[in-house]
Formats: structure tokens, C-alpha cells, sequence
């Protein structure tokens, strides 16, 4: 259902035709996941312009009438804690799905506080390759300049389209 534009709200009293109108279209929807706003938004009540906030990927869709699309832009962030079974291959690799179906035009990595001093060591992060679904990451110890193979390791990471 189309809209009746943008109102600036007052004090007034929310009548029924203002929010079919007007409060519906200045509302973004927030859901846990793509799955849960599939679940609870069928398709009989989305509308061309719909917009929806999906938390677990912190990323803003818009419904064209035929599918979501990630509104451009936009960035999407992640953080694997330290202990989440997320770990180093045996060359210092780890491969994270960034979730953009595009991709990313700009990626950041850090590493946060680890759970030994072993791995408080990271301090080189390279980002080997990366492509529409997912980030290829190297992890180095400063001390040693070795990678930190077959380890469980903490850190943050963003993409940016």
C-alpha cells in the first residue's frame, strides 16, 4: 500500500487512516534475521518501498516487489569472540562469510583481546582475497612474524558496498 507521504508528528492523537497513511511508510522493521522477517512478513503484506533492518547482519533491505535488496551503501559488521569455536586453519587462515551477496568496495579487520598472551600477539592482519560471499583472512604474531595456525582467535571485521 502506497503512502501518503511524510508527517511530522505532535501531540495529536494516531487516527487509523494516518497509520495506513503515513506511520507505516516512516517505520523501518527490525528483525533478528533474514528467516525470522520471512516468517513474520509474508509476502501478502510486504509493499514496493518496505524497508527492514535484518540485526544479525546489522543491514537495511528494501522489498522491490519481487525480492529484498540490500539498500547500497550500506555496510555490514561482525564479531567472533574469542572461545565461539572460530579458529585458524593450520596455515593462519580463516575464511568469514561477509553476508553481502556483492562485492565489498571497502573491508576492515581488527583483532580484540584474546584469551592468551600467546594470541594478544596478533598484530598483522591481512586480508588475502575476498569476494561476493565471503573474507579471506591471514593472522600473524608481531613477535615472530610466524602465522597463528589451528588457533581460536577473537575479532571484528566490517565490508562496506
Amino acid at each position: 500500500m502506497a503512502g501518503a507521504g511524510y508527517k511530522t508528528w505532535t501531540r495529536e492523537r494516531l487516527s487509523i487512516s494516518d497509520l495506513q497513511g503515513y506511520l507505516q511508510d516512516q517505520v523501518v522493521l527490525h528483525y533478528p534475521s533474514s528467516a525470522a522477517r520471512d516468517t513474520a512478513l509474508p509476502s501478502s503484506l510486504r509493499f514496493v518501498g518496505m524497508r527492514v533492518l535484518i540485526l544479525d547482519t546489522l543491514t537495511e533491505q528494501v522489498w522491490t516487489g519481487g525480492g529484498w535488496v540490500r539498500v547500497a551503501g550500506r555496510r555490514t559488521v561482525g564479531r567472533t569472540a574469542i572461545g565461539s569455536g572460530v579458529s585458524t586453519d593450520a596455515s593462519g587462515i580463516v575464511i568469514q562469510p561477509h553476508g553481502l551477496g556483492a562485492v565489498p568496495s571497502s573491508i576492515s579487520i581488527t583483532t580484540g583481546p584474546q584469551g592468551s598472551d600467546l594470541l594478544n600477539r596478533i598484530g598483522v592482519v591481512k586480508l588475502l582475497n575476498y569476494d561476493s560471499a565471503n573474507l579471506v583472512v591471514l593472522f600473524v604474531r608481531t613477535d615472530t612474524s610466524a602465522v597463528i595456525g589451528s588457533s581460536v582467535i577473537g575479532y571484528e571485521w566490517s565490508a562496506e558496498l
